[in-house]
């Protein structure tokens, strides 16, 4: 009990610490739309008539920016994802001391909160599916506001669902990256020690990563309290539930779910259209 205590307010502190991250580390550009240039003088109707095309040059403007650039998108984002370090300030300590310090007492509590946890086959499952289905549900939502958008042609769905889908796996690049690097073991390997360098693949986690990205974007999207608590409140609970199924230990659910947050953050503020 209380351990889980421990862990719930280590995620509490989390969640708080992100609510201050400044917007800094996110290079907002914004897109201005080209202007268009007056028509000669004409009657009204001629006026009118005009209005058709600047219609179907927004349109198709819209269609480039969610597939002809997303290409040139993704590998901008990679890059900034990867260079991000040296952008770094000492201005960013107020936010990087708390969070490093967070992840350095998880690190230090993480084999005793993990052997604390129950190996009962059927709780772990029971966890597993929790945290299968929170992704599931997050990547669901994302995708169909993306498609409900065409038949009713709700800009701001599309670009929810898209910028959405777009963090997910901006994030998933770096961490599988990481996971692999790491080479950290999970809680059910070896000893339970959490290993490093030991060929495992727990370090960060790729669930947390892409649970926070696809919840941060949606989040921005709709400020609200109700959106950010079921948004906010599915990636705590996919976080929380793959502690539980032993498949990650906190400090990996921890860092991989500060990641897909700030990837999230990155990506809106670059991309968002007002």
């Amino acid at each position: 009990m209380r351990a889980n205590t421990q862990f719930l307010a280590g995620l509490l502190t989390a969640a708080m610490t992100l609510c201050m991250v400044p917007e800094t580390l996110s290079q907002e550009s914004g897109k201005n739309a080209e202007p268009v240039a007056p028509s000669a003088a004409g009657d009204t109707k001629q006026s009118t008539k005009s209005s058709a095309p600047t219609d179907t040059s927004t349109s198709e403007s819209a269609q480039r920016k969610f597939f002809g650039g997303a290409i040139t998108d993704f590998a901008q984002d990679q890059k900034h994802i990867w260079t991000s370090p040296a952008h770094i300030r000492l201005a960013d300590a107020t936010w990087l001391v708390p969070l490093a310090g967070v992840t350095a007492g998880l690190f230090v509590t993480d084999q005793q909160y993990s052997a604390s946890l129950s190996k009962n086959p059927t709780t772990i499952s029971h966890y597993n599916t929790i945290s299968n289905v929170g992704i599931a549900s997050l990547a669901g939502a994302s995708a169909g506001m993306y498609l409900m958008s065409f038949p009713t042609h709700n800009e701001h769905w599309r670009e929810t669902g898209f910028l959405a889908g777009e963090a997910a796996i901006d994030a998933l690049i770096p961490i599988e990256a990481m996971k692999y690097s790491f080479g950290r073991e999970r809680p059910y390997q070896g000893n339970g020690s959490g290993a490093f360098l030991s060929g495992g693949t727990s370090f960060p986690s790729e669930h947390a990563a892409a649970a926070w990205a696809i919840a941060g974007v949606i989040a921005h999207e709709y400020p609200g309290t109700f959106p950010k608590l079921i948004s906010y409140g599915l990636a705590s609970a996919v976080s929380f539930a793959r502690v539980h199924g032993r498949q990650h230990f906190p400090s990996d659910v921890f860092v991989g779910s500060i990641l897909g947050y700030l990837i999230a953050q990155s990506d809106y503020s670059r991309h968002h259209d007002p």
